[in-house]
């Protein structure tokens, strides 16, 4: 589920978690009702089947989902949403001339 929480934006990260826990329980649901039947129809087999399942979807998550392992909030939003979701930092800039903000000011005060 941390994947999903790092990769949605906050304003739909709790329908993207309902839509992941959905398919989460579906597929537990589902398997409940599907493993007897496979196990009782091709015996020990089922478990190969079961095996190649598993390593079919590893292979689609190692080269599809991008890595989002030690890069920020900010950079994982530009990465699935493009430049586009950078916020525009020009108006809190002019605010800051306006004020007379220094940042040389505030590291001399921050060395004493």
């Amino acid at each position: 589920m941390g994947y999903t929480t790092e990769i949605m934006p906050f304003s739909i990260r709790s329908k993207g978690l309902s839509c992941e826990l959905l398919s989460i329980y579906c597929s537990l649901v589902i398997q409940a009702f599907v493993n007897p039947i496979g196990l009782e129809s091709i015996g020990w087999r089922y478990y190969i089947v079961f095996c190649c399942l598993l390593v079919v979807f590893l292979a689609v998550t190692y080269f599809t989902y991008p890595e989002t392992r030690g890069y920020s909030l900010e950079e994982i939003a530009e990465v699935f949403d493009g430049p586009s979701a950078m916020p525009d930092t020009t108006a809190a800039e002019r605010k800051l001339s306006q004020i007379g903000y220094d940042e040389q000011v505030e590291e001399r005060a921050g060395k004493v």
